[in-house]
């Protein structure tokens, strides 16, 4: 299964970030995930 989630910021009406990652991934991997869509250093 995978898993859809949607990012969105309080701040930045613009900031979108649409993740899909599958079922069995650790928070690691949902952690880097938003770091590569974001470009944030890891």
């Amino acid at each position: 299964m995978i898993l859809k989630y949607r990012i969105i910021s309080g701040e930045s009406d613009d900031f979108v970030r649409d993740i899909e990652i599958f079922s069995d991934s650790t928070f690691l991997e949902l952690h880097q995930a938003i770091q590569t869509s974001c470009d944030y250093d890891s």
